[in-house]
């Protein structure tokens, strides 16, 4: 029984690998901007600006499914209120996500939603905290954080022109050093 599934598995990873139309990729780079909230303790929401670089490959011939692995940089400033307790400083992460995506047919246009398994790496440079001194609250600088997690991305694909699409693109993690996130990017096919 374990081999039949094993060599069911294997049968269907070939058979998926054959339906790519690798030759119909379709290259793509782009920026966003949305708000992300760091999942570290004691960060605040704050502003996101993102930049990513991938592709678009159909999987079957109908054209109704599309895989995209994705490769994208994150910066947040992160700029807490005075509070006592409260982080900030620069968040940085690298991501690397496959969205596997869906057509929709809308008004005469082709729109693509779908979600994606991310992983990435993320840092915090100039890290520092609120704390209470005899003085008042005083930013100390602590050390900045090097952290690996996971997340999953759904996002919504409009086309606006032949050669650039927008997206909506929603981010969760439950994992610290990472980040929640809503953003809008804009997308220029190569």
């Amino acid at each position: 029984m374990k081999r039949i599934f094993i060599s069911t598995v294997i049968a269907s990873c070939i058979s998926i690998t054959q339906a790519v139309e690798w030759d119909a990729k379709q290259w793509f780079v782009g920026g966003g901007f949305g708000y992300a909230i760091p999942t570290a303790e004691d960060f605040e929401a704050a502003p996101l600006l993102s930049f990513n670089t991938g592709f678009n490959v159909p999987v079957l011939v109908e054209g109704h499914l599309r895989t995209s692995p994705l490769v994208q940089i994150n910066y947040i400033p992160a700029v807490p209120e005075e509070t006592e307790g409260q982080y900030g400083g620069n968040f940085f992460s690298a991501s690397a996500a496959l969205f596997v995506e869906h057509d929709l047919s809308i008004g005469g246009q082709t729109w693509w939603w779908g979600v994606a398994p991310q992983v990435s790496a993320s840092f915090v440079l100039g890290q520092y905290q609120w704390q209470k001194f005899d003085a008042g609250l005083q930013a100390k600088e602590v050390d900045g954080e090097f952290a690996i997690s996971a997340e999953l991305v759904g996002r919504l694909t409009i086309p606006v022109l032949p050669s650039l699409e927008a997206s909506l693109v929603g981010q969760v993690s439950p994992m610290s050093g990472s980040f929640h996130s809503a953003s809008i990017n804009l997308s220029f096919g190569l």
